[in-house]
């Protein structure tokens, strides 16, 4: 993504309303030439893959546990402009979901997923997220990986466990309430 100066890409086809209706939308041929392209030009370019040390969780669950406008516009902030300032450095990552993460293995202080192997693991918005990503965290973290977590602590598993104390005690802190965190982003953090 870094190498092609890609930051986003949420264009997909399908029936629903929100979506380019294959095949009869117009930007369908242009889209499947422009692919098929892309396809000739990545096969040129397999030898010279990047390495790519990054992975930046791309998961809803963490969001949607606070399910609030300003915590979701700070996730596709995140996702955006962070993508951008990683792309604009030339520094490889790929975006990964839950699903990729759950099946992960950790491997020589690195995290190997069907996708690739990373060094490093971003978690933004990561309130709730699934057990497994929980647990691959703790295992990336405690092998040597790096792991980032950005926005609100986690508190819980999307399965209903309480994580916010077991967080805390691998990040060296005293647990954080979530209100609390939420009141200190919103007093020192104004836009006026």
């Amino acid at each position: 993504m870094a190498l092609m100066r890609i930051n986003w890409f949420n264009i997909w086809f399908g029936d629903g309303s929100d979506t380019a209706k294959y095949p009869e939308h117009y930007t369908y041929p242009a889209c499947t030439a422009a692919m098929r392209t892309l396809k000739g030009y990545l096969a040129e370019l397999e030898q010279c893959r990047p390495v790519v040390d990054v992975a930046v969780w791309h998961g809803w669950e963490g969001v949607m546990a606070v399910n609030t406008q300003e915590w979701t516009f700070g996730l596709k902030n995140f996702q955006l402009f962070g993508s951008e300032a990683l792309a604009r450095r030339s520094i490889a990552f790929d975006f990964v979901d839950s699903e990729l993460l759950k099946d992960a293995r950790v491997e020589n202080a690195r995290l190997v997923t069907r996708l690739e192997s990373y060094k490093i693991l971003v978690m933004p918005y990561a309130m709730a997220l699934p057990e497994q990503v929980w647990q691959i965290c703790q295992d990336f973290a405690a092998a040597g990986g790096t792991v980032v977590f950005l926005g609100p602590p986690p508190a819980f598993t999307i399965e209903g466990r309480d994580i916010a104390a077991e967080f805390a005690a691998c990040a060296g802190m005293k647990p954080i309430n979530f209100n609390d965190f939420q009141q200190s982003v919103f007093s020192n953090c104004k836009l006026s």
